[in-house]
């Protein structure tokens, strides 16, 4: 059987009306199967044990309560029956991407460290014809720089 996990965001916070998300993990299909599973006095889900790795994921229909095992819950409706189930639109609920407690401090934070993995990842080459390199046009880096300029 395969399952479709759907993307995580590690962060996922609204400032001023407007959304800000990063990507922890794209979306992505696994093999492996699926079992019940019982948590709580009568609440049930399911455990997908992946055929390779230890990533085991528990699928909830409620996010309340939560499963107290497990560091991957996913809450979606599943066919438990098919034979590929798609958890593209699951909400994680538990995944240890989503550590981050999202405040305003610790975005700034996020901010920063994000930056500082772009150092010296960035070079703006010219586009040159006669070689058939492929670059910018002298106005596309005139652009950029002036953005860089105070």
């Amino acid at each position: 059987m395969f399952i479709k996990l759907s993307r995580v965001y590690s962060l996922d916070i609204q400032i001023a009306g407007n959304s800000i998300r990063q990507i922890g993990e794209l979306p992505h299909r696994v093999a492996g199967t699926l079992s019940p599973f019982l948590f709580g006095r009568r609440e049930q889900g399911y455990l997908f044990q992946p055929e390779v790795g230890d990533e085991r994921v528990i699928i909830v229909k409620k996010a309340k309560p939560l499963p107290e095992a497990g560091e991957r819950v996913i809450q979606g409706e599943i066919n438990a029956e098919a034979l590929e189930i798609d958890l593209s639109n699951g909400l994680w609920l538990k995944h240890p991407l989503l550590h981050r407690d999202n405040s305003r401090r610790d975005v700034a934070a996020l901010a920063q460290e994000t930056l500082n993995t772009w150092n010296d990842c960035f070079s703006y080459l010219e586009e040159s014809r006669s070689s058939g390199s492929i670059g910018l046009r002298p106005p596309q880096l005139g652009a950029l720089h002036g953005t860089e300029c105070p």
